[in-house]
């Protein structure tokens, strides 16, 4: 008679438990970067210059002055 021991190894269940939790905090961190956006950190400015369209003298300025407006968006 051929007696023969037989091992059986776990094949290591904690390494797809941690490559799951890698995956998932890979996943989380893309998501965040493109709700956050850090490389789109740039504001918009536009300035508008405007002519008097009145005749005359108006409050705070002289006939034909102009308004500035900025806006950042």
């Amino acid at each position: 008679m051929n007696d023969r021991d037989v091992v059986v190894r776990d094949s290591g269940s904690g390494s797809v438990a941690t490559f799951a939790i890698v995956a998932v905090i890979v996943v989380a961190a893309l998501i965040g970067l493109f709700v956050w956006q850090p490389w789109n950190t740039t504001t918009t400015s536009k300035t508008t210059i405007a002519p008097s369209t009145t005749s005359g003298t108006t409050t705070g300025g002289a006939p034909g002055s102009s308004t500035t407006t900025t806006t950042t968006h």
